[in-house]
């Protein structure tokens, strides 16, 4: 962590001493919100909050497309030196640690109505170190779901509501398994639609569903999707690079038609 603000902070001084240009901002403002991302992530919630207001610094600058004054560089190199500080506390947790205690929440809620499709689930889960509870209807699960938000649900797909209704719940429901009686097109094409992960077809062995939950809870993060906008108008590029980066793209943009070439080689 300290070197990954390190060498934002070298980065912003080579374009702050040896002559401004905004178009190599861009990447540094890229790295600052990366690392904002990750201390969000891992709980580092100090140096999330620095961070905030190096990003707000970074992305005035990338909109006028003018040279920082001499209060906007001071103010930034206070910013930095900050986060610097604070990267090196030895309280900082390591990644492994942040894992581990994302890993805590052994939830698994089954919408299972009065018919379970997977015998011996629950034991196959505790294998795992995860606890299964059952549901027969939408609205209990509902309702557990904004007491204790799970790791993941398991549904049965005769049951599962057609209405988006776990969609609009407050907590995000990170990983969905449906489990099925047939293996019917439309049927799989609705379990898609919800956000379904995984698909399992009656006879259902219970320790291939355990074990298909349990990697996907553990998989490695997807890297976003790359998006380069190229727009000669500034303000127009960064209120596109505004919206896409709320869908958790990784974006960066040109403005000048001559650094196209060399900015797709870069990203």
């Amino acid at each position: 962590l300290p070197e990954r603000v390190a060498t934002i902070a070298d980065d912003w001084r080579t374009i702050a001493d040896q002559g401004w240009n905004a178009t190599k901002l861009e990447p540094i403002l890229q790295r600052v919100q990366d690392l904002s991302s990750v201390a969000d992530k891992f709980g580092l919630t100090e140096i999330h909050d620095g961070l905030l207001p190096l990003t707000q610094c970074f992305y005035t600058l990338s909109n006028t497309q003018k040279s920082p004054s001499e209060h906007q560089v001071e103010q930034i190199d206070s910013l930095l030196r900050r986060i610097s500080t604070i990267s090196q506390k030895k309280d900082v947790p390591d990644e492994k640690i942040a894992q581990t205690a994302r890993k805590q929440n052994s939830a698994i809620y089954y919408l299972c109505g009065k018919q379970t499709l997977a015998p011996g689930l629950s034991s196959a889960l505790d294998g795992y170190q995860y606890s299964l509870s059952q549901f027969e209807d939408i609205d209990a699960l509902v309702n557990a779901i904004a007491r204790k938000p799970p790791a993941a649900i398991i549904a049965n797909a005769n049951i599962l509501p057609q209405d988006g209704i776990l969609d609009k719940q407050d907590n995000i429901i990170p990983l969905l398994i449906i489990l099925s009686e047939t293996g019917d097109l439309d049927v799989r094409l609705q379990a898609l639609k919800a956000g379904a992960k995984a698909y399992f077809v009656v006879p259902i062995d219970a320790q291939r569903v355990a074990a298909k939950l349990h990697q996907l809870l553990n998989a490695a993060p997807e890297q976003p999707h790359r998006i380069l906008v190229m727009d000669d108008d500034p303000p127009q590029a960064s209120f596109a690079m505004a919206i896409l980066r709320k869908s958790g793209l990784d974006v960066r943009a040109v403005t000048n038609p001559e650094d196209v070439l060399e900015a797709i080689e870069e990203f």
